[in-house]
């Protein structure tokens, strides 16, 4: 290099570097910010779930155990020999009606026997077939799991006597021949009713003479009568039930019977079949212990085979607005006796005189939740406890918080902040209860409630 270009070279200074505001990455830096604040907080800050006040009803169900109570009359055999059916249990039968026969030498019982399963069936007794099946289908639940070998052997007992009947038609003669010979007698109930094909020895139970062990159902057996049975004299083969009224009875607590004292009458669900049906109210004590009986004039006939029954009582049902019970929440309030109340500031708004320090009265409008005869109730946010009131006319003053009352409500979140509203429940069960609608200060339909009112703090923001 010249010694002209080092010198020229030397005689170039750097030009100073100004800094550059850079508008862009503070307003990134700023929102980048805003945003991580924001994700914080929601992260950190409290969950509010919101309820929607709904129209609804609660209703008590009480499941017992009960012992159905009939009007029943055993039939028992006149002689030794097997017992044939031609009539199907749960049937209705007259005087005339053909329920069975013993055969003494047991050769038509024999004929039945053999022949009765290449017997064809016919139209209706195919018909009642698919009814009993389609009865039995559509009322069943894993609650009466236990009833479905008893299901088979009921329809397999409709088939045999129904073969029967087709066998006592095809072989008249031979069964006329048999019945003026003395091995053949046909057996037609002395009065109408309905026809059981069991026993289970308490057949005599009625409402005065049952007793407290009966529920345990300890000793409790039941014995189905079938087709080509053998039978001794004076042994039970069918019974009748002949009456519709009837009755179910069970324990209950005093609880119960404090809830039904008012009822003269009472829904019943029987869990059999999902069924309903209403019936007379009658409360008793036997050895210390509460009673319900309950009469029925119709359904018999669907449960006349079943000694015990699972019911559900329908004990009380309330309509209203339904709340869940989390959403509660109890308030202070204080009374304030109406007498201290005036009207001020030059208006119709009703308020009270506030003592200040040094002697000067400070006029304020509490809001007024409730009342009663002689106080108003307002919370805390515009009286504090202690401050004194000065009545009107010169009457005596009041410490606010001598009179201290606890009110339940739920906060009312419509307009993004809790509000506390009152509440009137009606009616408490499980995790809901209902309240009444139209309460000053209260809830109405569709208003937005938070569902944990223990949650969140009155007049603060929830969203």
């Amino acid at each position: 290099m010249s010694r002209h270009e080092k010198k020229k070279r030397s005689n170039i200074s750097p030009f100073p570097r100004t800094l550059q505001f850079n508008i862009g990455l503070i307003i990134a830096i700023f929102i980048l910010a805003y945003v991580i604040f924001h994700i914080f907080s929601y992260f950190t800050r409290k969950n509010v779930t919101v309820y929607e006040v709904t129209q609804g009803s609660i209703t008590t169900d009480n499941r017992y155990r009960a012992l159905a109570l009939r009007q029943e009359t055993l039939v028992t055999s006149p002689g030794d020999g097997k017992i044939v059916y031609f009539t199907e249990n749960g049937a209705r039968v007259g005087v005339r009606s053909l329920v069975c026969a013993l055969d003494t030498s047991g050769d038509i019982a024999s004929l039945i026997s053999d022949k009765g399963q290449k017997s064809a069936l016919t139209a209706d007794d195919l018909r009642d077939s698919e009814e009993t099946i389609s009865d039995f289908v559509s009322s069943y639940t894993n609650r009466n799991y236990d009833k479905t070998y008893a299901f088979k052997n009921a329809l397999s007992e409709s088939l045999t006597t129904a073969y029967g009947r087709r066998i006592y038609a095809d072989n008249a003669d031979r069964i006329q021949a048999a019945a003026a010979g003395g091995t053949f007698q046909n057996n037609y109930p002395a009065t109408p009713g309905l026809l059981i094909l069991s026993t289970d020895g308490m057949e005599d139970v009625n409402a005065d003479n049952f007793t407290s062990d009966l529920f345990s159902q300890k000793d409790y057996k039941k014995t189905t009568f079938s087709s080509d049975s053998d039978v001794t004299a004076g042994q039970p083969i069918y019974k009748l039930v002949t009456d519709d009224n009837w009755q179910i009875v069970m324990p209950v607590s005093a609880e119960t019977k404090k809830a039904l004292s008012d009822k003269s009458y009472v829904d019943v669900t029987f869990e059999e079949d999902g069924k309903s049906a209403t019936g007379a109210v009658t409360l008793t004590e036997k050895a210390g212990q509460e009673y319900l009986l309950v009469s029925f004039d119709d359904s018999m006939e669907r449960y006349a085979d079943d000694r015990f029954l699972n019911v559900s009582l329908h004990l009380d049902q309330a309509k209203g607005l339904k709340i869940p019970e989390s959403a509660i929440v109890e308030k202070q309030f204080y009374g304030i006796p109406k007498s201290c109340f005036l009207k001020g500031n030059d208006s119709n708004d009703y308020g009270v005189l506030v003592q200040r320090k040094g002697g000067d009265s400070e006029f304020v409008k509490p809001t007024v939740y409730f009342e009663d005869e002689e106080n108003y109730y307002t919370d805390g946010e515009k009286l504090e406890k202690g401050d004194v009131l000065t009545a009107p006319g010169g009457g005596s003053s009041f410490t606010v918080g001598s009179n201290v009352t606890a009110r339940k409500g739920v906060y009312n979140v419509n307009k993004g902040y809790a509000v506390f509203k009152l509440i009137d429940i009606v009616y408490e069960s499980g995790n809901y209860c209902i309240v009444s609608s139209g309460t000053s200060y209260g809830i109405s339909l569709y208003d937005h409630i938070a569902l944990q009112g223990d949650s969140v703090e009155e007049n603060k923001l929830v969203y």
